[in-house]
């Protein structure tokens, strides 16, 4: 399959499911003292993930950029633009859909929208899924999907 960045990995579970279906999953999150899970094909990092250095064919978030401040989610952008090669992706599943801004956070709310202008024109949409919840969240969320784009041959 390729290469993965899972920012903000948490104990794992998204970084083991991409390593099962057989990505090569780098895990990082700031803090791992709880035990990650465990999973052939998974290197977890505990580390500052905007430090992180490296290409990936995919960099795959759930719940790191609804955790970051929307004044710090420009280097959400940065970050993929740094390790994200070309004609590799963005995956993220954009939540807490419609949350209420004076709600703070976090999850801070979060927009498709939003992940599109942090990662700029290098990156575009090619799959949105219609808005869905699950058990516990209240608030709707998405599946978007972004290609990096290969840089221009024309001068």
């Amino acid at each position: 399959m390729g290469t993965a960045l899972v920012p903000g990995s948490g104990r794992g579970h998204d970084a083991a499911a991409l390593a099962g279906a057989g990505w090569d999953v780098t895990a990082v999150d700031f803090a791992l003292g709880m035990a990650p899970v465990s999973h052939h094909g998974v290197e977890f990092r505990e580390a500052d993930v905007f430090d992180i250095d490296g290409v990936f064919d995919l960099m795959f978030d759930h719940t790191f950029f609804c955790a970051l401040d929307p004044s710090e989610r420009m280097r959400f952008g940065g970050l993929a633009r740094r390790v994200v090669r070309a004609g590799g992706h963005v995956v993220s599943i954009v939540f807490p859909i419609g949350r209420p801004l004076e709600s703070c956070g976090p999850p801070f709310p979060m927009e498709v929208d939003h992940v599109s202008r942090v990662l700029g024109g290098e990156f575009e949409l090619v799959a949105e899924s219609a808005p869905f919840t699950t058990g516990r969240r209240a608030w709707p969320h998405v599946w978007a999907h972004w290609t990096r784009m290969p840089p221009s041959t024309e001068s």
